[in-house]
């Protein structure tokens, strides 16, 4: 493995501050969210009972994810995640977990996701996704005629891309989780585009990706139901005429958006986490937010992502050589995409999709992955010649 090669003083410091705020910010939401059940249950708030409920798994997840994160930066990015050896162990190693999860995988809320360990649940699908970042990367730079000049040299180089992405991608999409398969596609599009992937081929993939996602809604049952529900939600907002609540969830998080008005109901007030919101604390977070903290709350993180945004995407501008550049918007896109789809379906610009909020929605996996994302993007920020990403 690459040493330590350039003093931790270069490190993107604003970063850094931005993250740390989102992470605590986030663990304080997923306190807010979870603690009553605590008292459902006779504890008090001792540190030794916080420790025991979700709160206590999420900071376990924030302090992994921040000591890979710590770890991480400290490698060169260039020398270690273009070792070819390196990269594909990366590749089998997800692969061999997916697998894993197929047959020995722990099933919640209908879905086959999770690997359980001593102490700990495991999901390789979150972790796949900087690996994801990781291999695209390598392979755009990888080719030896840069892309956009030969078409059918670009078809060669895509074929190539996708027989090695579509075992890991149909393993996930097969758990189910379509919102993961989408995600990660978006991330390797927008990197391919960046790269000057040639249009025909880029507008073809495009296409058959979107063919192969509205595919697999309309042959899942569940999928075809949950996009219906959604379109009669936003119809019928007040579910007037859905006696049978198929469209709860969505109203439930409007509802909360709703209670919040401009400045909230107050930290720890909200009611619809009673409850009312499933998956309050995880892919609805954003909803206790705004309730909680009302507009002007959800314009406060609104703004904190953008800053945690502007910095990647300075990291990327200065970034040194096309792979570091590839790799960096590839780590940033996994990132925003998250971002823009958990808000969107809580605003129900989306149908539910189970895409967490990045550094914020409870789940120890995601915070992993969250702050792995951010670690090479210092490892990256360090080996920029700008100096005001010190």
């Amino acid at each position: 493995m690459t040493k330590p090669s350039l003093p931790i003083v270069r490190v993107d410091k604003l970063l850094v501050v931005y993250v740390l705020l989102s992470v605590f910010f986030g663990l304080w939401m997923v306190y807010s969210s979870t603690a009553f059940r605590m008292d459902e249950s006779g504890l008090d708030s001792s540190i030794l009972n916080l420790l025991r409920f979700d709160f206590g798994k999420q900071v376990i997840g924030v302090f992994l994810g921040g000591c890979a994160a710590i770890y991480l930066s400290s490698l060169d990015p260039e020398s270690t995640y273009r070792n070819q050896k390196y990269v594909f162990a990366l590749l089998l190693i997800s692969v061999v977990l997916l697998i894993l999860v197929k047959i020995l995988g722990v099933t919640a809320n209908g879905a086959k996701r999770w690997l359980a360990l001593p102490g700990f649940t495991l999901q390789p699908s979150e972790l796949f996704k900087p690996v994801a970042a990781i291999l695209t990367a390598f392979l755009v730079t990888k080719e030896n005629h840069p892309l956009g000049v030969h078409q059918t040299k670009d078809w060669i180089f895509v074929s190539k891309l996708v027989g090695l992405f579509i075992i890991p991608l149909l393993l996930i999409n097969n758990q189910p989780d379509l919102g993961t398969v989408i995600t990660i596609t978006a991330v390797i599009l927008g990197v391919l585009f960046y790269s000057g992937l040639h249009r025909n081929v880029f507008l073809t993939m495009s296409g058959l990706a979107l063919g192969a996602f509205t595919y697999a809604i309309i042959s899942s049952p569940f999928r075809l139901m949950r996009v219906k529900n959604w379109w009669s939600a936003i119809q019928d907002p007040l579910n007037i005429n859905d006696p049978s609540g198929s469209g709860h969830q969505i109203k439930q998080a409007l509802i909360a958006v709703g209670n919040g008005g401009v400045f909230g109901v107050g930290p720890g007030a909200g009611r619809q986490k009673l409850y009312f919101l499933p998956e309050s604390h995880t892919d609805y977070i954003f909803a206790v937010i705004g309730e909680e903290l009302g507009l002007i709350g959800s314009l406060l993180v609104g703004g904190l992502f953008f800053l945690i945004m502007s910095r990647c995407f300075k990291t990327i501008s200065h970034a040194t050589t096309p792979f570091l550049k590839s790799l960096a918007l590839g780590l940033t896109l996994l990132l925003i995409v998250q971002a823009l789809v958990n808000i969107s379906v809580v605003l129900s610009l989306f149908p539910s999709k189970g895409i967490p909020l990045p550094f914020i929605s409870y789940g120890a996996n995601s915070a992993i992955s969250s702050l792995i994302c951010v670690g090479i993007l210092l490892g990256i920020s360090k080996r920029t010649h700008d100096s005001s990403l010190s």
